[in-house]
């Protein structure tokens, strides 16, 4: 398989994380308040599994910026990878400064995403809508997972992204396509 066509496990995770939200409203007829909290969890999902895949990141990051500070320059221009054992990818120690940032704007991400869900939500859940959240998010959470696993460590889809890119999942999410 060519390294730019998807993985047909991978693109069906995908659009079946993405099935989630519009057929609980259509066939499970969930409100605007279940709705919402998917849409939270979906987003706490992408960030976790985001920030999984940063430090097996195998690519380097395009452009000189990081390397003139010192000590994100220092780990950028280490070269090496730290193997794990089993069937996991190397984990790169340049990875570090980049997984931090994720780790900081994820959290601020998530902590807005559930408060935007927390003013939605803000008279109360009905009976059944925190059920169908914590399912929603279990679904999504598990959908995302096996995409991780199916596309970025099965299929090496680690060697082709820089742990900036690996992230930028989580950014179009919260902001939309650059």
């Amino acid at each position: 398989m060519a390294a730019d066509t998807p993985d047909r496990d991978a693109v069906a995770a995908v659009i079946a994380s993405n099935l989630v939200a519009p057929a609980g409203v259509f066939l499970l007829g969930w409100s605007a308040t279940v709705l919402f909290g998917v849409l939270a969890a979906e987003f706490t999902a992408l960030v976790c599994w985001s920030l999984v895949k940063m430090p097996f990141a195998a690519k380097r990051p395009r452009g000189g910026a990081v390397d003139r500070s010192r000590v994100a320059g220092l780990l950028h221009r280490l070269r090496g990878s730290i193997s794990l054992p089993g069937p996991l990818p190397p984990v790169y120690p340049r990875n570090a400064m980049p997984l931090l940032g994720g780790v900081v704007f994820g959290t601020i991400g998530v902590v807005i995403a559930l408060a935007v869900f927390g003013a939605v939500a803000s008279e109360g859940l009905a009976d059944g809508e925190a059920t169908a959240i914590g399912l929603g998010f279990v679904v999504v959470f598990l959908f995302r997972a096996a995409e991780t696993v199916v596309e970025y460590f099965l299929h090496g889809g680690y060697r082709e992204h820089s742990a900036r890119s690996a992230f930028f999942e989580p950014l179009v999410a919260a902001f939309g396509p650059a």
